[in-house]
């Protein structure tokens, strides 16, 4: 856990890729953080978010217009305060994230999440920062993805299926000091492969592998492997909310998300 008390620096990626994102394209913008729903554009969800936390005295945001970003109105709120800085991207997430930590004290403790992180509550934040492990270097939130499908069957995630547990991400992540960058640096040699589990656990060894396929694998040792190849000692925090394992990639993913905020199936979110 972080005390209520330690102000924390969050890391918010808004970058572009480089093939184009097919949710921006579909509605004809430049960027996927700009699309708005219930009249509020994205990051500005996501920045609201963090500010409300009030655990924060620093959220830099990575993103190729940083002018459109400074328009925003929470973003305004947040830079009046001296707390808001923007970045130009790297030639990947990872490298983004590497050069964002570059530009804070290595004692520092850091949130990283996305842009596209539309339902994103001040109270989801605070139960992960309280909930994290204090002796890791790295924390990952992860959603029960049965307990998320069994509330929004139509919803889509890419799940890691352990020997005993089924689970996703939640683009919600703690990073620590030095070791958390030696993950990082680990992350970017693997990141083209983020979302097939098979080709990522295929470089960490054979017997991993074959352990995964065969349902033997279970979440704790997965991790004890990474934090061993990574010289990083790496925690799961299980979030309490399946919400905030919902981002928004596709038009689909952009219909759920209205819905739930239009029948109020989010607690706290406007």
């Amino acid at each position: 856990m972080t005390s209520a008390t330690e102000k924390l620096a969050a890391i918010v990626l808004a970058g572009r890729r480089r093939s184009g994102d097919p949710l921006a394209n579909a509605l004809g913008l430049p960027d996927k953080w700009m699309v708005e729903i219930g009249g509020k554009q994205m990051l500005s969800r996501v920045l609201n978010a963090l500010h409300e936390s009030e655990r924060f005295n620093q959220i830099l945001v990575v993103s190729d217009a940083p002018e459109a970003v400074r328009e925003s109105e929470t973003a305004q709120r947040i830079n009046a305060l001296g707390q808001l800085r923007i970045l130009t991207p790297a030639g990947s997430p990872a490298s983004s994230v590497l050069e964002a930590l570059a530009k804070l004290p290595e004692e520092t403790g850091v949130l990283l999440t996305t842009a596209d992180h539309a339902l994103l509550q001040a109270g989801q934040i605070k139960a992960f920062l309280d909930g994290a492990p204090e002796d890791a270097d790295f924390v990952a939130a992860l959603a029960d993805v049965e307990a998320l499908q069994r509330r929004f069957p139509e919803v889509k995630r890419t799940a890691w299926r352990f020997s005993d547990q089924k689970v996703a991400g939640c683009n919600l992540f703690l990073m620590r000091g030095k070791p958390a960058r030696n993950l990082l640096t680990l992350w970017r040699s693997v990141e083209a492969d983020r979302k097939r589990p098979l080709r990522i656990l295929r470089r960490f060894g054979l017997g991993l592998l074959l352990s995964y396929l065969l349902g033997r694998l279970s979440l704790q040792r997965a991790l004890d492997r990474l934090s061993k190849l990574a010289d990083c000692k790496i925690a799961a925090f299980h979030h309490p909310d399946p919400l905030v394992g919902i981002d928004v990639d596709t038009l689909e993913d952009l219909k759920l998300v209205e819905s739930i905020l239009t029948q109020g199936q989010a607690d706290n979110i406007s």
